[in-house]
């Protein structure tokens, strides 16, 4: 048998939530008790003196709230089963919202009136506080007059509380004015030079300072207001200036352009065949000269870092070219062509420093003797490499003396109808060595001698045959091998190459320095700070003086001077370290010197 029944279960009350719980002052409310369980309900509702009727019976009663604040309020909720209250917070009113202040900077002694703007249900009471940045330093007035304080950045704040609760705005309050800087003088010179920086600065005094010149200068970092500084080598150096106050600081980034030293030392249509060489300590220069001084004439600088120079001195007044200058047995000396006679010659100072000269001597007479002379000191006397033009021939003589007064009988080292020019002679590992050019073909070519003095050669080798090739080659020993730059005349760019061994025997892969260059280049090579380095004529279409240093891994090129045509001769040396290089400016028949420092 079966029977059939209703299972019915009653549920308590339980309220799960109170719809509104806020609201503004005089508003008409209907509150809302969401409840699960059982009904019927009976409602019982408290409203802590927030609303009126403070209490109601009613499941959704409408009310008049009534002054802003805080309430403790409650519903209870009753079946035939049980009851449930839940407690509510009614806020009458909005919290204070601070939006912003005004002012939140200004100058010292200044008297300023602050001000909030403020979002919420008034009435409010306020609570400043300057940080200390203002007299007085604290107040509870809505709009308080004060009088700035000392420059600086103070911590402020404001807070503003009603009846429903409060809210606290923190700002940064700025007696003064920032450092403005609107500009450096000066942002270029020349390497070694000694200038001033000074800067333009606007904003609340004092103001410190803090120079960083990044390595252009020496000191590379200074805190004057405005430092004497020393320029170090070219380049560009992204430099900066800082000027801060008590309020904060602003920094000035600048480039700072450092540019070779350059300076002319004569200009009575001056400086062909230039040769520099480091004479007692300073640079020295032989050169051609015109004008009515005419010949060969010979310069030295009066201090170490040739910034200074004395006067030239015409050491003889033949038409003259090719020169090469070098110190022998203390003194400088100078190898030349004389255009008159045809005569390769030598000449002798009487002092260190070459304020007096012997007379030149004749080193070979026969026929047309003496372009292109190189001259070096090989076991103590002074030797030349240098081209005969009558025999075509590629020839080297020594002095039998250490004062170059008596000379040895000349050495033809190769010979042809098309001649061998450009020579350059150095000593390597012991004997002396010559880079040259082949006319006939068209290639550079080294040769060694057998022995220390040069009695005896041996056989010429070409380096580099891909075209026209060996220019006005430069011979140096480049860590303890040789090595030569020289210009390639197919390709119009300028070359450098070194031996794999000491001796010069075998040769490695000519490298690029710089293309896009007339190919004759001009080419003087040294070694500086450990590395390669070559003064070139980049010739047409730029007609500018160039210094290329090996950096390890690649080139980096220089541009020395550009006004004019200049660069034509240049001769490299080692000065204190650095590199120092004669020129001839072309435009204005001028002999010109250029270093960095």
């Amino acid at each position: 048998d079966s029977y059939d029944f209703t299972l019915r279960i009653e549920l308590p009350p339980t309220i799960t939530g109170v719809d509104p719980v806020q609201g503004n002052p005089n508003s008409d409310v209907t509150f809302h008790a969401t409840v699960e369980g059982t009904p019927p309900f009976t409602y019982l509702w408290d409203f802590g003196g927030g609303a009126t009727p403070n209490t109601s019976e009613g499941p959704s009663p409408l009310v008049i709230l009534g002054e802003a604040g805080i309430y403790d309020a409650s519903v209870t909720v009753t079946n035939e089963y049980d009851s449930d209250t839940l407690d509510f917070t009614l806020q009458v009113g909005s919290l204070p919202s601070i939006i912003s202040v005004t002012p939140t900077q200004g100058l010292p002694d200044e008297e300023v009136a602050f001000t909030a703007s403020v979002d919420g249900t008034p009435p409010f009471t306020y609570a400043w506080d300057f940080g200390g940045g203002a007299e007085p330093n604290t107040s509870t007035l809505a709009s308080p007059d004060v009088t700035l304080g000392d420059a600086g950045l103070y911590d402020a704040s404001l807070t503003v509380e009603n009846a429903v609760g409060d809210d606290t705005y923190e700002f940064s309050l700025q007696v003064g004015l920032l450092p403005e800087i609107t500009g450096v003088n000066r942002t270029s010179g020349m390497s070694g030079e000694e200038i001033t920086f000074t800067t333009t600065v606007t904003g609340t005094t004092p103001f410190t300072y803090f120079w960083d010149f990044a390595g252009g200068a020496t000191p590379s970092m200074s805190t004057d207001e405005s430092p004497t500084v020393t320029l170090t080598k070219p380049g560009a150096y992204n430099a900066s200036v800082t000027a801060e106050n008590a309020v904060g600081n602003t920094s000035f980034p600048f480039l700072l352009t450092v540019t070779w030293f350059t300076v002319t030392v004569d200009t009575e249509g001056a400086g062909a065949d230039t040769s520099l060489a480091i004479v007692n300590e300073n640079p020295g220069i032989c050169y051609t000269r015109g004008g009515l001084d005419s010949g060969i004439a010979y310069v030295r600088a009066i201090n170490a870092e040739g910034s200074s120079w004395g006067g030239p001195v015409v050491v003889d007044d033949c038409a003259c070219a090719y020169s090469s200058l070098a110190v022998v047995n203390g003194n400088p000396a100078i190898a030349y062509f004389d255009s008159n006679n045809k005569d390769l010659k030598f000449v002798r100072a009487v002092d260190v420093n070459g304020n007096a000269w012997n007379e030149p001597v004749t080193v070979e007479s026969v026929g047309d003797a003496g372009y292109d002379v190189s001259m070096t000191v090989v076991g103590g006397n002074a030797a030349i490499s240098y081209y005969h033009s009558t025999d075509g021939a590629l020839k080297y003589v020594r002095a039998t003396n250490a004062d170059g007064s008596t000379w040895g009988e000349p050495f033809t080292i190769e010979s042809g109808t098309y001649g061998f020019r450009y020579p350059s002679l150095a000593v390597v590992n012991g004997n002396p060595a010559i880079s040259y050019y082949d006319w006939f073909q068209k290639n550079l070519k080294y040769v060694r001698a057998s022995d220390a003095g040069g009695g005896s050669w041996g056989t010429p080798l070409a380096i580099d045959s891909a075209g026209d090739v060996g220019w006005h080659s430069s011979l140096a020993m480049v860590g303890g091998f040789p090595a030569i730059a020289y210009g390639d005349n197919t390709n119009d760019c300028l070359k450098y190459v070194r031996s794999g061994d000491a001796v010069g025997s075998s040769w490695g892969t000519p490298q690029i320095v710089d293309s896009g260059i007339e190919g004759h280049a001009e080419a003087s090579l040294a070694v500086v700070s450990g590395n390669p380095a070559i003064s070139f004529y980049t010739g047409y279409p730029e007609f500018d003086i160039k210094f290329a240093l090996w950096s390890g891994t690649s080139w980096s090129i220089d541009t020395i001077d550009s006004e004019g045509q200049v660069g034509h001769y240049s001769s490299l040396a080692v000065m204190n370290g650095h590199p120092a290089i004669s020129y001839c400016h072309y435009t204005n028949h001028a002999l010109k010197f250029a270093a960095y420092y």
